[in-house]
Parts: structure tokens; sequence; C-alpha cells
């Protein structure tokens, strides 16, 4: 997606003029948009073909209705946009009035329908549910490109079709990059094209349904908001030996970062001292601190708990009378349990490696190596 200099140039001032072209408060009528703002999604533009990255987002609401921010007309030839008493569009079809009648506010943006679009501009185009894509078309050319896409797309297992036309985090080089185009070989691999922000394309495949080489980049930008500047307690039966806490040690994790395919947190310990440690990476990163921390203190969480049984789960010991969430807090889960019933009493037998738990109706009763 390349643009003269000079385009670039026009429109960017055609924006700082007009400031989005709508004030947020002109309308106020019945809004599709903030009625489906908790179930809303984004969806990708295609335009001729090409993948449109814009600043302001494209929208499926919950009516199953679709919405483009009217900044996307700026970008088609023959057309002129008037903000003088509102807001007036000028094409070679004839001219169109933007008011609250047919335009919605969203996050300080302006939009319009994607069938009012179409009419205001005289192009044609699809919505393509599979992949939460609009595919617009100017010419014959363009509707060729668009289908062929729309076609491509089609042999791709539905499973990763969601990647189509998303803002993805390249892992090689921590680039960042949109999918533009995505294509099924055989049974086995899926080749992807990305548009990088520089402008560069590169390839990539996913090997079934598990992309190795890039995830969506909105689990990179959730991570600082679901897990920094929070208090946590360290698993440390999960989190890896080297890094130096103790379990249910309570850290605040100050912020993460994603390089090299590693999480890269920084943390406050109780003492001041901060540090920085790093956590294995995986398609999820929301799910590696998940599952490494605790994020309610657990003491408030089971106080009736004596202090013998935590001095315990601390240290990373059993002691009998333990119940199961005890033992899975100090030693993490088993390799595997065996269990059956006898009578009214349940016995369980939990393998870690060389050592036997045993466990009667729940509660520790013995173990050996």
């Amino acid at each position: 997606m390349k643009f003269a200099s000079k385009f670039i140039l026009s429109l960017f001032i055609v924006f700082s003029l007009v400031g989005g072209f709508l004030p947020a408060t002109s309308y106020a009528a019945s809004n599709p948009l903030l009625d489906s703002e908790e179930g809303i999604e984004e969806i990708s533009i295609f335009l001729d073909g090409k993948l449109k990255i814009l600043d302001s987002k494209s929208y499926l609401a919950i009516n199953g209705s679709t919405y483009v921010p009217i900044k996307l007309l700026t970008q088609l030839p023959g057309i002129s946009i008037v903000t003088k008493n509102g807001v007036t569009i000028s094409t070679l079809n004839g001219t169109y009035k933007i008011n609250k009648s047919n335009s919605y506010v969203f996050n300080n943006r302006t939009y319009i329908s994607f069938e009012l679009f179409l009419k205001i501009s005289n192009l044609k185009g699809k919505y393509v549910s599979d992949v939460y894509s609009l595919f617009i078309w100017s010419n014959e050319d363009g509707e060729t490109r668009s289908k062929k896409l729309i076609n491509n797309i089609a042999s791709v297992p539905k499973e990763i079709r969601y990647f189509m036309g998303r803002k993805v985090y390249v892992y090689e080089g921590n680039k960042i990059g949109w999918v533009s185009e995505m294509s099924n070989t055989d049974s086995s691999f899926t080749d992807v094209e990305i548009v990088l922000q520089s402008g560069k394309t590169i390839e990539a495949t996913i090997f079934l349904e598990s992309p190795t080489e890039f995830t969506l980049y909105q689990r990179i930008e959730l991570l600082n908001g679901a897990y920094g500047n929070r208090y946590a307690w360290v698993k440390k039966n999960v989190i890896s030996s080297n890094i130096p806490l103790y379990n249910i040690e309570k850290i605040y994790i100050i912020s993460l970062k994603v390089d090299n395919k590693k999480i890269n947190v920084t943390a406050k310990r109780s003492n001041g001292n901060k540090f920085t440690f790093s956590l294995p990476f995986s398609s999820y990163p929301q799910e590696v601190m998940y599952d490494q921390f605790y994020y309610s203190d657990p003491r408030k969480t089971h106080p009736s708990w004596s202090d013998k049984i935590w001095k315990a789960i601390q240290e990373q010991q059993i002691v009998t009378g333990m119940n199961a969430e005890q033992v899975l807090m100090s030693w993490g889960g088993a390799d595997r349990i065996n269990s059956h019933n006898k009578s009214n009493l349940r016995i369980e037998q939990w393998v870690y490696g060389n050592t036997y738990l045993y466990f009667y109706n729940g509660v520790l009763d013995s173990w050996n190596d």
C-alpha cells in the first residue's frame, strides 16, 4: 500500500483542517456502534485487492451491519468534501449530505454504513464474514484481484482465517505488520503474506492451525494492560527455577515487553529492589502470565490455613494433613493420579517422579520415595 507522497500530504492537511469531519457532540441519534460496544467486531478493508491500513477502524455491529470511517472516501479520486454547515460530499454521481440521520460517531470518528459508502463512491463490494473483511473494487481489474483473494481464503482452514487483514507481531526482528494475503498450498500448510510497517512485504507459513512465526498484535498489546502495574504472587512450581524468587512471593509487576520470543518482566520485590527476568513466550502470552502467578493474595483467599501450612507451601514442602489444593500450591500438579473408592473412602495416589503421595478423602496421609 504505497501512495504518492503529495497525495498522503494532502490527506494529512485535509484531516488536520476538519478534525475527523464531524464534531463528536453533533449527533445524538440512536447509534448502532455505541449500542454494540460490548460485542462490536473490528473488520478489515481491501480495496482493489490491496489491504487498506487506516487509523480509523471499520466495524461489524451486533445488528449485522458494517460501518466504515467517512475518511475512507478521501482516498478515492473524484470525491470532494466540504465541511461548512455540516458535511457535504460531492462526487461525479451527485451530492450527499452527511447528517445525524445517516452517520454515527464512535471513538471520536464519524462512520457511515457500508451500503451508503458504496452508493456515494459508486464502487462495488461485499462483506466476507469468515475473515471479518470488506472487499471493495473500483473496476474490473480490481474485482478480479478481490475475488482472487476471496477464493484463496476459501482454501484456508476456517480456524485460521481470522488472521486475514489483522495486525500481527512477527517474532523475527520484533516487527509489526498486517496479513494481506492467505492461501492454502496443501492440507497442512498455509502461505501468508505480511505487509510490514515499513511497506516491505514478507512471507510466512502456518502449519495446520498454529502459526510459529507471528501472532496477533492485539495479544501483545493486552499484556501490559492485563498484567502490568499490579501485584502478583509467584508460582515457584511453574516459573523457571533459574529465577530467584520463592514460592508465593509477592512482587509488583511494573512492565512487560516481548522481545525475541521472550516476555521480559520488570518487577519490584517487597524490599524495593527492581529486577528483570524472562519468561517463555507463546502465541498466547496472556496464558503464560496467568499460569506463572497468582493475582490475589493466597493468604487472604485462604485465611483459615495455619501458619504451619503456609510455611510449608512457601518452602515447597508437604506435611501430613494438607488438602489437595495446598499440595498443588506447594508442589504443583502431579505427573499422574491413580484413584479408587473403598466403601466410604476415596483413596488417591499422586505420582511425582519417584515420589508417591497418598490421600484419603482428600487429605494427605503419607508419602514415600
